[in-house]
């Protein structure tokens, strides 16, 4: 018999800030440009979130994330055209179901 047991994954505020952009499709390119980082950066933080994570790939963190319980949050957080925030809160840290 199965236990389903319920992790918690903590995400700095500029890797939810990828991870929105992500959710939105956009590309790492496209993300950097609205966060005002590289390309490169983008990716090493969307590492690290997919370690975090434990997914394989872009898509499988996309996925995830919007079949999760924050799946409605983060869709939402795009309906009205706000994507992503270029400066977010240093000390704020946010946790999202793995």
């Amino acid at each position: 018999m199965g236990c389903e047991v319920t992790s918690r994954v903590s995400l700095t505020p500029q890797e939810l800030n990828v991870v929105r952009g992500v959710v939105a499709g956009l590309s790492n390119k496209r993300i950097g440009a609205h966060l005002r980082i590289t390309e490169g950066t983008v990716k090493a933080y969307l590492k690290r979130v997919r370690l975090k994570l434990g997914a394989p790939s872009r898509i499988s963190v996309r996925i995830r994330l919007t079949d999760s319980p924050m799946g409605p949050l983060l869709r939402e957080l795009f309906a009205d055209g706000r994507m992503l925030s270029p400066q977010p809160p240093a000390a704020a840290s946010h946790t999202l179901p793995a």
